[in-house]
């Protein structure tokens, strides 16, 4: 478990000066739990790369293939202890906080509201002749996506996208007894082989590809044509069904 500090009763927390880049790993800033540790700088969170795969034409090239290559993100900071053992002490401290076996949420807190995926990769090789510590460390994000706040709506679509967007869930609270069809203009969610009842739920999990009714698993419903593989969300959309209330939670990807 993560130590708590009670920002309220710890004077140091008050006065520490937390940078703009700070960097908030698995829900806590290293600043709170290291006092000797100050984010010095971060990059590779602004455009990133595309791959371009080609084959040499007559003129020129034909691009046959174009990718999206995993973000790395490097941070510069500092560490430092008057006591060369505590030092080592963070040292550990940090690496324990650091290292994952999966993605973490990684945000910012000049923006706060964007989120990255990722897990601690590398470290460089420390000087060990001071105690007064600058290095880097890189956090490698195999999903270089940047996911904005959720966003909840019974059907419309208003907010900004950039890009045409996944939902993270659809819910359905049937009004009607009935089979059920979800639209979004284009594409659509299907249940016609069981009628369902007045004020069942199903919930269309998008994340983990599934659809529950009333909390029991029941993805062996949804039809074989239904577009839940490339249901997707842009501005201006509006989502409807005849026979059940929505609620549908979603988020802004960037790049």
């Amino acid at each position: 478990m993560y130590t708590f500090k009670d920002v309220k009763k710890d004077p140091f927390r008050k006065m520490k000066y937390i940078p703009t880049s700070a960097m908030r790993y698995d829900g806590f800033l290293l600043e709170d739990i290291l006092e000797g540790y100050t984010t010095l700088k971060v990059e590779g969170r602004e455009m990133t790369s595309i791959v371009l795969e080609s084959t040499e034409a007559q003129i020129g090239a034909v691009i046959t293939n174009q990718r999206l290559p995993a973000r790395i993100i490097t941070v510069t900071y500092k560490l430092q202890n008057k006591n060369a053992l505590e030092l080592q002490r963070d040292f550990k401290e940090l690496m324990f906080r650091l290292y994952r076996e999966e993605d973490v949420a990684i945000s910012f807190e000049d923006e706060p509201t964007t989120t990255y995926y990722g897990r601690f990769e590398t470290a460089d090789t420390v000087e060990g002749s001071s105690n007064n510590i600058i290095s880097t460390f890189t956090l490698f994000c195999s999903d270089p996506y940047k996911y904005g706040a959720e966003n909840i709506t019974t059907g419309a679509i208003n907010h900004h996208l950039h890009y045409p967007v996944t939902p993270i869930t659809v819910t359905a609270k049937m009004t009607k007894t009935s089979t059920l069809s979800i639209v979004n203009g284009s594409q659509t969610l299907k249940i016609t082989s069981e009628t369902l009842a007045v004020n069942d739920v199903v919930l269309f999990d998008f994340k983990n590809g599934k659809v529950f009714v009333n909390n029991v698993d029941r993805t062996n419903l949804l039809d074989l044509d239904s577009d839940f593989s490339n249901f997707q969300l842009k501005t201006g959309d509006r989502v409807t069904s005849d026979v059940a209330t929505l609620s549908i939670v979603y988020r802004s990807v960037e790049l």
